[in-house]
């Protein structure tokens, strides 16, 4: 009897193991998607609209917005495919292109006037991945509204 206690206890650890550690790896993933932006790092920045001029982003608004996309939660985001060529892509209204001195390049998409996409090649090799963020991010939103106003 003491056996069969023994085996059901273990299996109950290894379950309850086994459910911690999906749930760390979702989030893991999630923090090598939505890596934050070191401002030391930033070589350019410019906003622009669909189909209009950009503007550069001068060093305090910069600041602000490297804030708000930092403070975002990296769990509240989900892998997209790709934003170029996608449906998505005709209903994007503006943007902010963030080269690095790297070489690297953060591309942050405000789409159908209330979301927010990211386009990053800055991780997993160089490659392109494209995420949304799966709440509200009310500053950075606010931004594009007043950015689109002007």
């Amino acid at each position: 009897m003491k056996k069969i206690i023994l085996v059901v206890i273990a299996l109950i650890l290894g379950f309850l193991w086994w459910q911690q550690y999906k749930e760390n790896k979702e989030f893991m993933d999630s923090l090598l998607l939505h890596q934050p932006i070191e401002r030391s790092q930033v070589h350019i920045a410019r906003v622009w609209e669909t189909n209009k001029n950009e503007k550069i982003i001068q060093e305090e608004e910069l600041n602000k917005i490297i804030s708000w996309f930092n403070d975002y939660p990296a769990n509240k985001i989900a892998e997209q495919s790709r934003i170029d060529g996608t449906s998505q892509n005709s209903k994007v209204k503006a943007g902010i292109n963030i080269e690095l001195k790297s070489g690297y390049k953060i591309k942050i998409f405000f789409v159908n006037g209330d979301s927010i996409y990211v386009t990053r090649t800055v991780i997993k090799g160089g490659m392109q991945i494209t995420y949304s963020f799966l709440e509200e991010a009310p500053k950075l939103e606010h931004y594009f509204e007043e950015f689109l106003e002007q």
